[in-house]
């Protein structure tokens, strides 16, 4: 799990492959709750993906 600018992105690994997506609003609080158990090897790409979906949910809107 990663977050950027309320959204936070969890993203489920299945035989070291990106088996699922998924985004929601969350505020600090949440987020740093919810990504403390985010693997450090994947702490990269997740924050990377998580910075794209705000951009995104910028674009597009709610």
């Amino acid at each position: 799990m990663a977050t950027d600018n309320g959204r936070l992105v969890d993203l489920s690994v299945r035989g070291g492959r990106l088996s699922a997506w998924e985004e929601i609003a969350a505020d600090e609080r949440q987020s740093e709750r919810l990504t403390t158990g985010t693997p450090r090897e994947w702490e990269e790409f997740a924050q990377e993906n998580a910075v794209l979906a705000a951009r995104l949910a910028e674009t597009v809107g709610p």
